[in-house]
């Protein structure tokens, strides 16, 4: 019992304890004294608060490589060592490489560093694991964000091609939905274009909807988040750069048309599950009698979508819409994600764990859940006049994981974020139960952009956005 007890004890301490964080910079300069540690200096880029980061020390990264450290002391020393002290692609970035014209890290003033596993020191700067850049130059936007990664494969005219996007929601930005608010609120989300330093720049929105019980704040077993996505109309468009040839592009129609085309679509459209559960909810909002046709659906579908109609229009129930928007990969971040995304242990598969290879469902036919993540992530514009992903990194790492269910927003009655309900017992390990992982960013050249994966972008080529 005694020896249960101390366990107990030393567990309780340990939760205790000042939990590593990452670090993102926007890098000013580095410090560096012969003989002495170099230190970054920069400020916060979410915060902008200033901020000065030192590497670790082999001995100071036991404290954070999880659990090899306390079962094996020396094994966890000679892989560190590997990694601090070693060279080559596998090895840490020494700081004088961030400074160096030429080196792959290298980044100027103004640029966007990443460090990883940070604890304070005493004096208020930082001590961290491993250091990345970001971005190497000024002008790159980088924002912390919900994110869903998610790279699919599949073939068009018998070539196997990918998708890599990032799906990102805002549940700070949550709104109920009012019958008063509720169409503007729609419309002004589904907006096709957004101001940006004056300038009108493409996106490609989408909104949740989540049906909340006002009593409780629970949402329905049987319902999850709906999302709904704008309308793509096709436009011809001329390849001046192909010989002057037309070709067709699909490009996000007006939000207008993407509301009339949920609520009335015409005769040819299929309606999804997606579709009528909106329907059904906006409707219910709105002074009109009765229901709307839900075409396609059975008799017992029906009734139960009467069913949300009904809850919403008494007042019962509230109607919750939570902003996202869509960002594809550029073409080079897109050939490095890909090659990540066939690797259980690699960064993509923590965003939506199943193998591109395997089925969306499970064995009994639901759809396996996409976990939304506190994430950095960099962005710049694109040819086309729309942002495209320059990089991503999970935000800590500890960072929980949440379905579209379990995000918590700002609302009184909204559901809290890691409850039982939305967490995969896998997802409540402890924190020392990690893996031991020297590289929170990976080193290899395949998991940033850099000039091999620029080379290898070319087999990459297809464009969505």
């Amino acid at each position: 019992m005694q020896l249960d007890s101390l366990k107990r004890g030393a567990r309780r301490a340990s939760n205790n304890t000042v939990k590593p964080k990452t670090i993102v910079m926007v890098f000013d300069r580095l410090e560096a004294s012969e003989g002495k540690a170099s230190f970054f200096h920069g400020f916060d880029a979410i915060t902008r608060e200033p901020v000065v980061v030192r590497l670790n020390t082999i001995e100071e990264g036991l404290a954070v490589v999880g659990r090899l450290a306390t079962q094996n002391r020396e094994a966890a020393l000679a892989k560190l060592k590997q990694q601090y002290v070693g060279s080559g692609e596998q090895g840490r970035p020494r700081p004088a490489h961030f400074v160096t014209v030429g080196n792959k890290v290298h980044c100027e003033k103004g640029g966007t560093l990443a460090f990883t596993r940070c604890l304070p020191n005493e004096d208020g700067s930082f001590r961290a694991h491993w250091a990345e850049t970001l971005a190497p130059t000024a002008g790159t936007a980088c924002d912390l964000v919900h994110a869903n990664l998610s790279a699919e494969k599949f073939t068009v005219d018998g070539v196997v091609t990918h998708q890599v996007v990032a799906d990102i929601v805002r549940p700070e930005k949550a709104v109920e939905l009012t019958p008063e608010i509720a169409v503007p609120t729609v419309l002004a989300t589904m907006a096709s274009q957004r101001e940006v330093n004056g300038e009108l720049i493409g996106r490609s929105p989408f909104a949740i909807l989540r049906l909340i019980d006002k009593s409780d704040g629970s949402q329905p077993e049987g319902l999850e988040p709906v999302r709904i996505s704008p309308l793509r109309v096709p436009v011809e468009v001329v390849d001046h750069d192909g010989g002057g040839e037309t070709r067709i592009v699909y490009r996000v129609a007006s939000a207008e048309d993407s509301l009339k085309h949920l609520m009335a679509p015409g005769e040819d459209v299929k309606e999804s599950r997606d579709m009528w559960a909106a329907k059904a909810m906006i409707y219910g909002l709105s002074k009109e009698p009765g229901y709307p046709t839900f075409k396609g659906a059975g008799a017992d579908q029906t009734e139960a979508l009467h069913q949300i109609v009904d809850a919403v229009r008494n007042g019962t129930h509230a109607v919750e819409l939570i902003p996202g928007e869509r960002i594809a990969a550029g073409k080079a971040t897109k050939s490095g994600i890909v090659k990540q995304a066939y690797d259980q242990n690699g960064a993509p598969f923590a965003y939506h764990p199943i193998h591109m290879n395997y089925s969306p469902r499970d064995e009994r036919g639901y759809v396996k859940a996409r976990y939304f993540i506190p994430t950095y992530l960099t962005t710049e514009m694109s040819r086309n006049g729309s942002l495209m992903m320059t990089k991503f990194l999970a935000a800590d790492h500890n960072t929980p994981k949440t379905t579209l269910r379990g995000l918590a927003t700002g609302i009184q009655y909204a559901p809290e974020a890691g409850s039982a309900l939305d967490q995969p017992e896998e997802l409540a390990q402890a924190d020392d139960a990690m893996p031991f992982d020297p590289t929170a960013i990976n080193p290899d050249a395949e998991a940033g952009v850099d000039a091999r994966l620029e080379q290898s972008a070319a087999a990459l080529d297809a464009e969505f956005f």
